[in-house]
């Protein structure tokens, strides 16, 4: 019920005017959060359904419980994240890396005063991390009901010994962690079904938003063969069969009338292809190491425990490529802008928010512009916390703010106070 109410609402509204990558209204094919979280929950849902289909792992209650978790887990993941997706993500971040140990509250520099969790969150800024806070401080819905899939979310970003919540939230992320012990399957499944579709997903938007080619790629996939030792001949062919794939469907298409359409459907059936066979890959994963999984003794995502783990370096330096290419830089530019812009204004005015230090002409009416609900919960959250805790809520305060805009929000908020 409770993922429920929040799915039907102005969430999923909000989320469906976010992009992924490509900016929203530009003339480009993109994705927005909305469809990725649902691409997300498909993706969870086929590599738990193969596993559970090649051995009898669980009882059939519990895997119909697990399947109807990530069937809204999927989706609420993304709900955190900010406007313009993976860009808005990087400029937050970017903003912050240059600018915090440069940002001074009276006599002293806010980076001195925040302590190392704090800013940790701040320089390395995740809309993910962030869910956890959205779900705890802008619904209504009691989060203990549905405990089970909060323990995935909480460390679903990746497997390391920190919790992925904020700060903010430490409490009950400890709570929470405390009564399991363990990461979850929930959270193994989800983490992976995440890095498939992101790495697919912008694959495929590159090549029908020009960025690259599939001659590109596969000259790249063919080019940059380079595996650790432990690869078996057996996933050397595997892998040489994948690319051959790219290059079946591109043969078959050359000779098409509209070419740039064709380069697109040509990836699009590749990178469906690609992501069906990384979740098969991590479902055998999920099958031959269940009970190291739920042991909490097993120390690999489902990528790198399976065959598919050769092709994480290669992601990598392609996704470095296409960052590099004109079209991409094009396409981002004004988007990195808007949210540097909005971050620099906000932040800067939220810093002395409630405080003794006196706000200019222009950040007053920034905080005025700030809806009553987030500063609300800044009020709430931060009532009995240290003055340090305080200035870490109120450019909480900011980013909530910033990160609850729609793509086309963030530029009407931009046009009025940059």
């Amino acid at each position: 019920l409770f993922f429920c109410e929040l799915l039907s609402g102005n969430t999923v509204l909000k989320m469906q005017e976010r992009s992924l990558v490509f900016s929203l209204g530009r003339g480009m094919s993109r994705k927005t959060m909305y469809s990725h979280g649902v691409e997300v929950s498909a993706a969870s849902e086929m590599i738990a359904s193969q596993a559970f289909a090649a051995k009898n792992l669980c009882s059939s209650e519990d895997r119909y419980r697990l399947f109807e978790m990530l069937s809204y887990a999927g989706i609420v993941r993304s709900v955190g994240q900010p406007p313009f997706g993976f860009t808005g993500n990087m400029a937050i971040r970017n903003w912050f890396i240059e600018n915090l140990s440069g940002l001074s509250f009276g006599n002293q520099k806010v980076y001195d005063i925040l302590n190392n969790d704090m800013k940790e969150d701040l320089i390395n800024f995740s809309g993910t991390k962030r869910t956890l806070r959205y779900l705890m401080r802008y619904s209504d819905s009691d989060l203990n009901a549905v405990d089970s899939i909060v323990t995935g979310l909480i460390d679903s970003e990746s497997y390391r010994s920190k919790l992925s919540a904020m700060y903010s939230e430490r409490d009950f992320a400890s709570v929470v962690t405390e009564k399991n012990h363990k990461k979850s399957i929930l959270s193994y499944i989800l983490e992976t079904a995440a890095y498939i579709v992101s790495a697919t997903s912008i694959l495929d938007d590159a090549v029908r938003n020009s960025c690259i080619i599939s001659h590109q790629v596969l000259y790249f996939l063919r080019s940059n063969e380079e595996f650790s030792e432990d690869i078996t001949e057996e996933e050397y062919q595997k892998y040489c069969l994948l690319v051959n794939s790219l290059d079946k469907y591109s043969l078959k298409n050359i000779e098409g009338d509209d070419y740039r359409s064709t380069e697109a459907e040509t990836v699009h059936r590749w990178t469906l292809l690609l992501r069906n066979e990384m979740c098969r890959s991590a479902a055998e994963c999920l099958s031959e190491n269940f009970e190291q999984i739920m042991l909490g003794t097993f120390r690999k995502d489902l990528i790198s425990g399976s065959w598919c783990r050769i092709l994480k370096p290669l992601f990598a330096r392609l996704l470095d490529v296409l960052a590099d290419s004109a079209s991409y830089v094009d396409s981002c530019l004004e988007s990195e802008k808007i949210i540097l812009g909005l971050t620099d204004r906000i932040v800067r005015a939220a810093v002395k928010y409630d405080s003794s230090e006196k706000l200019s002409s222009i950040e007053d009416k920034i905080i005025y512009i700030i809806p009553e609900k987030y500063k609300k919960v800044y009020r709430e959250s931060s009532s009995g916390k240290s003055e340090s805790e305080k200035l870490y809520l109120r450019i909480l305060m900011a980013l909530d703010y910033i990160c609850d805009m729609t793509d086309r929000e963030a530029e009407k908020t931009y046009s009025k106070i940059c």
